[in-house]
């Protein structure tokens, strides 16, 4: 879900992984309506979500990841921050 208002934009992902990001991606590739400043991480940051084209094609400005400190899961995924990190360079 994409909330728009005014000059703000954020993309709320839920729990998708990355099967739906890719059919995201492939249905979105050549528009710009996935632009979003803010981003909310998919499924906690998992090693299973945010893949670098999903998250080429949002272009956040800002990156939330919704996870509790010292999670039995690992969450969020170190691939995920580097992946994160990439977009800055």
């Amino acid at each position: 879900m994409k909330l728009n208002y005014n000059n703000f934009t954020m993309l709320f992902t839920g729990d998708i992984e990355k099967i739906a990001e890719e059919e995201i991606v492939n249905k979105y590739i050549k528009t710009n309506k996935l632009h979003s400043k803010i981003l909310k991480i998919a499924h906690h940051g998992s090693k299973t979500s945010s893949i670098q084209e999903f998250l080429e094609l949002v272009k956040p400005q800002i990156a939330l990841i919704g996870v509790g400190e010292n999670n039995n899961f690992g969450h969020p995924s170190d691939d995920v921050l580097k992946r994160l990190e990439n977009l800055r360079m």
